[in-house]
C-alpha cells in the first residue's frame, strides 16, 4: 500500500508527509508500527543548513519501509531541540531502539550524527543541538480498535488571543478581562490572512474580551459560527492578577510560582485562584460534552483561548504528564492542530 491510499483509508484529514528511517527503514518502521517507538531525533544543525523549518506538533506523518510501501500513520506531540549531552535515559527509552538505554542510544547516535555530519562538511560533538520529536501512532488503531486519542473523523485547532498591553508588560491576566491592543489586532488581522483556507466549521471562544476580538477579526468574513463557553475562559489566578514577572524573582516568591515551574505540583492555588485540578475539570467536560461529539460528526472545530487554559486541552488530548504542562508553548495567534 503507498503513502496516498494509506492516509485516504485511514480517515484522516489535512496534510501529511510520507518518509522513512534511511538505512534502517524496515526495523524503525517496524517499531513505530508495534508502539515501541514514540520518539526520533536528528541534527539541528542540518535544518539551519538546508534552511529546513523545524517538525511542528500536530502534524502527521506516513512512515515508510524500505521498499517505499506505507506502514503506519504518526503524529507529532512535542518538539525539543537540546544538546545531544542532554538527552535523558528517559528521552532515550521513548526511541525504543535497542535496550533502551542511554548508552544504547548515546554509542548509535553518536555514530550516526558523526557520519551525517561529516557527509555535509560539517563536524559532531557532544554540545551539538538535536531536534528530539515525540509522537504517537494514530493509525492503524490498536488492537481493541481504539486509538491513543479521542476519535477523531474531525480536526481539532487551537489558538491563543493576540497580545494585550498585560502581555507586553508581562503581567498575569487570568480572568482580569484586559483587551487586545493595536499590535494584538493586527496580530489576529494577519492570523486571518494566514489561516484562511483552513477548513474550520465552527469556533468556541473564551467569553473573555481579548479572545472575543481575536475570534472576531480571525474570522471576518467568514460563515463560521462563533460560540463562547466559561468552560474556556483563562485560568484564575486571583490575588496575583495583575503582577509583572514576581513569579520568576527568587528573593520575592509568589503563590503561583510553582504552577509555571512544576505544575504538577499546583494543589493550593492562590488566594481566589484555580487549581491545576480546578483548571484541567472544566477544560475536560468542555472537550467531553462539546467538542468530541463535533469531531465524531466530522467537524472541523476551532477553539480561541488563553495561555494556561490552552495548554490544559494540549495536554489532555495528547495524554501529556503535568510535568509537560507548557513544553509545547502557544504564541499570540499562532494556530495549533491537536487532532
Amino acid at each position: 500500500m503507498n503513502a496516498e491510499r494509506m492516509w485516504e483509508r485511514s480517515g484522516l484529514t489535512g496534510t501529511y508527509e510520507n518518509w522513512s528511517f534511511g538505512d534502517d527503514a524496515d526495523s524503525l518502521a517496524a517499531l513505530c508500527l508495534s508502539g515501541k517507538k514514540r520518539a526520533t531525533s536528528s541534527a539541528y544543525p542540518l535544518y539551519e543548513a538546508d534552511g529546513e523549518e523545524l517538525p511542528q506538533p500536530g502534524e502527521y506523518s506516513v512512515i515508510e519501509d524500505g521498499k517505499g510501501d506505507a506502514v503506519c500513520i504518526i503524529q507529532t506531540r512535542l518538539v525539543k531541540v537540546v544538546p545531544f549531552s542532554e538527552i535523558t535515559g528517559e528521552m532515550a527509552a521513548k526511541e525504543g531502539e535497542g535496550d533502551l538505554s542511554l548508552q544504547y542510544w548515546q554509542d548509535v547516535h553518536r555514530a550516526f550524527f558523526t557520519e551525517e555530519m561529516t557527509e555535509a562538511g560539517l563536524s559532531f560533538d557532544d554540545s551539538m543541538k538535536v531536534v528530539f520529536e515525540e509522537f504517537v501512532r494514530v493509525y492503524p488503531p490498536a488492537d481493541d480498535g481504539s486509538y491513543p486519542v479521542m476519535p477523531k473523523q474531525g480536526a481539532l485547532y487551537i489558538i491563543r488571543h493576540g497580545k494585550t498591553d498585560w502581555n507586553a508588560q508581562y503581567r498575569l491576566q487570568g480572568r482580569t478581562d484586559i483587551p487586545l491592543n493595536e499590535e494584538g489586532r493586527k496580530m489576529a488581522r494577519e492570523a486571518a490572512e494566514r489561516y484562511r483556507e483552513e477548513p474550520f466549521d465552527i469556533c468556541f471562544s473564551s467569553p473573555l474580551v481579548r479572545a472575543r476580538e481575536t475570534a472576531e477579526l480571525l474570522l471576518a468574513g467568514r460563515d463560521i459560527p462563533v460560540i463562547y463557553d466559561d468552560r474556556l475562559t483563562e485560568m484564575a489566578f486571583g490575588v496575583c492578577e495583575g503582577t509583572a514577572n514576581n513569579y520568576s524573582i527568587p528573593d520575592k516568591p509568589s503563590p503561583v510560582r510553582e504552577f509555571f515551574f512544576h505544575p504538577e505540583s499546583y494543589t493550593n492555588p492562590a488566594e481566589g485562584g484555580e487549581s491545576i485540578t480546578d483548571l484541567l475539570k472544566r477544560t475536560g467536560s468542555f472537550l467531553r460534552e462539546r467538542v468530541e461529539p463535533l469531531l465524531r460528526e466530522g467537524k472541523n472545530v476551532l477553539l480561541v483561548g488563553h495561555g494556561a487554559m490552552n495548554m490544559s486541552l494540549v495536554v489532555q488530548v495528547w495524554d501529556l504528564p503535568l510535568e509537560e504542562f507548557w513544553t509545547v508553548g502557544i504564541e499570540n495567534c499562532k494556530l495549533l492542530k491537536l487532532i
